[in-house]
């Protein structure tokens, strides 16, 4: 657990290197005013709880999680990227803005407000999946939830500090704005591939059973592992529930693969996950 904690720390240190530089930064884009602070603050945290909700819906559901947090973090990366081409755009397009709505404030402010979502929303939108996204990979249990839930909340918090501490009174001054940015988008990429690799280290079995075929629906999906649930009208609904209490004792997961005719011809497909390192 402690290597992946590590590179949820760096996750959460390039998070905030990037907000600080972004609201350095458009503030002098936007003016340094309360309003243009706090749109950029509104915009960065609407991305984060839209990512958190949406992500945190399919995590449950994701077959490789570890993978997708890789992903996640790629996309953060390159999102961040086009914030260089964005920013010289809206450099161009705010003055124009300015002289048709600097007489009406609220119109301005609006304005601000979609060019800051322009620019904050997709890389805020991607970090707010790594925390939901991790949690699926990490907690085995509802007995782990309030205990590593917890850590990894706290891990991404220091790690925030870190990051917001460093771009606030070191980082512009040794670096400047676009190599303290292109630091932070490297850290995302080397997490994304420590991440990647990970995934695949982890060990995978996959066992087919023939009896669940053209069985399993949407609903089935969603509830096949809980106790008593079941689709037969002999089943007991104890064997699954069991299978998954016994992987999860020995730090494993598993998961429904595929279902149903096309998808696995002998039937519905379970893979088993073993888990690549012991927990200290």
């Amino acid at each position: 657990m402690a290597p992946l904690l590590g590179i949820f720390f760096l996750s959460g240190v390039a998070a905030l290197i990037y907000e600080v530089l972004w609201l350095k930064e458009l503030g002098l884009v936007f003016g340094v005013t309360t309003y243009a602070a706090a749109t950029t603050l509104a915009v960065f945290f609407l991305g984060l709880s839209a990512g958190s909700w949406v992500w945190g819906k399919r995590a449950a559901t994701m077959g490789r999680p570890l993978r997708t947090y890789a992903l996640l973090e790629f996309g953060i990366a390159a999102s961040a990227g086009l914030y260089f081409w964005l920013l010289d755009l809206y450099r161009w397009l705010f003055p124009s803005l300015f002289s048709a709505f600097g007489s009406r404030p609220n119109l301005l402010l609006a304005a601000k407000f979609l060019l800051a979502a322009g620019i904050l929303f997709l890389p805020a939108f991607f970090m707010g999946g790594t925390l939901p996204v991790m949690a699926q990979y990490l907690i085995r249990s509802a007995n782990e939830l309030g205990r590593k839930a917890s850590v990894l909340y706290a891990v991404s918090t220091l790690g925030a500090a870190v990051g917001a501490f460093i771009a606030g009174f070191y980082l512009p001054v040794a670096l400047g704005f676009r190599k303290s940015c292109l630091l932070a988008m490297s850290l995302n990429l080397a997490v994304g591939l420590i991440a990647l690799w990970w995934s695949r280290s982890a060990g995978a079995s996959e066992v087919a059973d023939p009896g669940t075929r053209s069985l399993v629906t949407e609903e089935a999906r969603e509830r096949i592992f809980d106790l008593f649930y079941t689709t037969r009208r002999e089943g007991t609904g104890i064997g699954l529930a069991s299978a998954r209490k016994i992987v999860e004792a020995h730090g494993g997961r598993i998961e429904l693969a595929s279902a149903g005719p096309g998808r696995s011809p002998s039937g519905a497909t379970f893979r088993i996950h073993l888990g690549a390192f012991q927990e200290q």
